[in-house]
């Protein structure tokens, strides 16, 4: 197969809305006509995409009038993630449920009214089959970006809302961007109806979760401004030091905010607040009052051991109670935190050795979200058949 865009009769009065189709691009032949045709005839004269990616061809009568592709989500977008709603760390595990139209081209000397809603809708009927089938992955939400000399009037005709313009930078690596002074205008689209609030839930429905990514420590560190690592440390000041003044290297502050942070992203226990403590960047761990190498200048992290010997001289309560102090206070957006409790019900153990397990989960605003109760064969996995 490959796309056609001759008609024995010229474009004019050829093409009927009823007889559009779409069709994902998959030969590596149709690809290379794809893109030569986006490069020739697109403003952009680019067909390079990034990362996952579907191409469709929108044809009338087997002759292609639109092409159109859809790829991986912009990394960020203030506009769309204040739209949105979700706080950092869901921006970083749920971004793949976000999908771009990267590329739409209506073919040149095509001017049949209302074809290229018609096209954006045809593709949208089966992106998310097609997505699904091609990653293993849901998608809940579109977005595309409009040159700011065109007023977007196909994407307003299929519904899509106008979140205004964007600030004029362009990704060029992991974590860096570089203005390229041509903002664009911002478009989404819910695939499914409260999109935005499933995004930004404290926990996706069970049909969704599997798919959302688990966080790397790197990821896991950026989820805390310079701004809410300040005021942590500033909170865990207030303790008194019981240790020794004489060969001090890293403040009891400085230790407890780390804990504290690696709780909150989910390490379990004290070497992986550790693990996560080496993933902060510089300006995070100054923020923190890190030690300072003084030959090279770089403020360093906390081994295990020391978390270790910080933490045993601490009371446990008195930790709790400044932490939680600190979170409801909301300095610096802190990320959204819950406290989860599983018990095994007493009495509930059968003579099978079946035993009934509760586990619960509230915010710290103890406003509760989850109650989950299962019997298992041994009473010794409850907590691993809690979590």
């Amino acid at each position: 197969m490959t796309i056609s865009t001759r008609f024995s009769k010229g474009m004019g009065g050829n093409i009927r809305l009823d007889h559009i189709k779409v069709r994902p691009i998959e030969s590596d032949k149709e690809k290379a006509r794809w893109n030569a045709l986006i490069c020739k005839h697109h403003y952009l004269h680019e067909a390079r995409l990034c990362g996952p990616q579907i191409r469709y061809a929108a044809e009338c009568r087997g002759k292609c009038v639109a092409l159109v592709s859809f790829s991986i989500a912009s990394w960020h977008l203030g506009a769309r993630d204040r739209w949105i709603g979700w706080d950092e760390r869901q921006r970083l595990s749920r971004l793949s449920f976000v999908v771009q139209n990267s590329r739409f081209l209506i073919m040149p000397g095509v001017n049949t009214p209302n074809l290229a809603s018609k096209a954006l809708a045809l593709c949208q009927k089966r992106l998310r089959n097609d997505w699904m089938e091609r990653y293993d992955q849901p998608l809940l939400l579109m977005e595309t970006f409009v040159d700011k000399c065109y007023p977007g009037t196909s994407y307003r005709a299929d519904n899509w809302i106008r979140l205004g313009q964007t600030q004029g930078f362009s990704r060029g690596g992991p974590g860096f961007y570089r203005t390229n002074d041509a903002p664009k205008t911002l478009w989404v689209k819910e695939l499914q109806p409260g999109a935005a609030k499933l995004l930004s839930a404290a926990v996706l429905p069970a049909e969704l979760a599997p798919h959302e990514r688990k966080l790397e420590g790197d990821e896991l560190a950026r989820v805390f401004t310079c701004k809410a690592l300040e005021s942590l440390h500033d909170v865990f000041g207030a303790l008194h030091d019981p240790r020794r003044a004489a060969g001090r290297r890293y403040s009891l502050a400085s230790c407890l905010s780390i804990v504290a942070c690696g709780l909150l992203v989910g390490c379990e226990g004290l070497k992986e607040c550790s693990d996560f403590g080496r993933e902060l960047k510089q300006s995070q761990l100054r923020a923190l009052g890190t030690h300072q190498d003084r030959r090279t200048r770089k403020y360093a992290a906390p081994c295990h051991n020391t978390l270790w010997r910080i933490c045993s001289a601490v009371d446990p309560v008195d930790f709790e109670r400044l932490v939680g102090e600190w979170y409801n206070s909301g300095v610096g957006k802190p990320p959204k935190a819950y406290a989860m409790d599983g018990k095994t019900l007493c009495g509930s153990l059968d003579e099978e050795g079946n035993a009934l397990h509760v586990v619960s989960v509230v915010s710290h605003d103890r406003t509760p979200f989850f109650f989950k109760q299962r019997r298992t064969t041994k009473a010794g996995k409850a907590r691993r058949h809690a979590t």
